[in-house]
């Protein structure tokens, strides 16, 4: 069972640590305007440290490792903020940002005013 977050949970990832499998992250979704990225231990165990909060409506977490950046590879989570149409990229384990604060993606049509 793992520890309840503030909203609505959903699509979690798995970042699996090829030095040390015990230390892995679970990421997860919360999804809410004033959702959140979810991390958690093995154990279920929410991660404070490395919990992203305060991002909005972020849907849907994926990883890839090692991904050239600035000459080092590096392992990301992305998710987006579909609320403000960005992607969002921060690198485990210490689920750093890596993004300069979002990369925009989903524009609206004119006219439009609401999220996708």
């Amino acid at each position: 069972m793992c520890d309840p977050v503030d909203f609505d949970t959903d699509d979690p990832a798995f970042w699996v640590n090829a030095v040390n499998p015990t230390q892995s992250l679970v990421i997860e979704t919360d999804k809410d305007t004033n959702g959140g990225l979810y991390v958690f231990d093995l154990e279920g165990k929410i991660i404070p440290s490395k919990t992203i909060k305060g991002l909005k409506s972020p849907d849907n977490v994926d990883i890839a490792y090692g991904l050239n950046l600035a000459g080092k590879k590096t392992d990301i989570a992305v998710t987006t903020e579909l609320y403000i149409q960005k992607l969002r990229i921060f690198a485990p384990p210490d689920v750093k940002p890596v993004d300069n604060g979002g990369l925009r993606v989903f524009e609206l049509e004119t006219g439009q005013n609401s999220p996708i």
